[in-house]
């Protein structure tokens, strides 16, 4: 299974500033890395709640991470997993459930004066990824742009308003992404996307010729992330 890469999960590590024996619920993270960099922020007396509704994934963040509670769910609405003192959501691509049920996850598991961060994907996740799919036809075209692609900030403002929560702050982000070869990147857009053969090989030409390189590459991503309080 391919780790994703994920620059970003440091900023939100560091805005959370999580506290020994603090209780995460930690949100599609997406990656082992990121649910043993919590474990590791609250130590082994702290209590970590993963969601992961990629299967294989989860199973392998509860290998990695045996002191986590993982669970193998997708994020719906108002579900209740517990009382958190901080919660973290940062999914890596869509497609993602409606803004508002990520305010709702807020409302029914964050304790009065916990702390959050949202880290979603922005409009436009991946463009240099967006640009080469132009080059395919629209079916896949289409289902590329709707998996790299998330909420803009106003819009995830807007869901959380009505909570009530405290110090809300979007921060905007421009991460850099690197690869050994644009098919690397192909690998994890095919992890994310669906796509046949003949759709994968086009994808592939089509980022060669995008970045201009069959070497090693970077590439942006950009992220929208939203913090605050209970």
């Amino acid at each position: 299974m391919r780790e994703r890469p994920q620059p970003w999960f440091l900023r939100a590590l560091q805005v959370l500033d999580l506290r020994k024996k603090d209780r995460v619920l930690l949100a599609e993270p997406g990656s082992v890395a990121s649910a043993r960099a919590v474990q590791q922020a609250i130590g082994p007396h702290g209590e970590l709640t993963v969601l992961e509704p990629h299967r294989q994934r989860a199973e392998a963040i509860a290998v990695a991470v045996p002191d986590a509670d993982v669970l193998a769910v997708a994020i719906d609405g108002d579900d209740r997993f517990g009382t958190f003192d901080a919660v973290l959501a940062s999914p890596f691509a869509g497609p993602l459930p409606p803004v508002a049920s990520w305010g709702a996850l807020l409302h029914a598991n964050l304790r009065p004066g916990g702390r959050f961060a949202l880290d979603l994907p922005a409009p436009t996740l991946l463009p240099d990824v967006l640009t080469a799919s132009r080059a395919l036809p629209p079916p896949c075209a289409d289902r590329i742009a709707a998996v790299l692609s998330g909420p803009d900030g106003d819009e995830v403002l807007a869901a959380l308003q009505p909570l009530g929560l405290r110090r809300v702050e979007t921060l905007l982000g421009t991460h850099l992404l690197a690869f050994g070869s644009p098919l690397d990147l192909l690998d994890l857009i095919v992890d994310v996307v669906r796509m046949d053969e003949d759709e994968r090989s086009a994808l592939g030409d089509a980022l060669v010729r995008t970045l201009g390189t069959t070497a090693e590459v970077e590439t942006l991503a950009h992220r929208n992330a939203v913090t605050g309080m209970r």
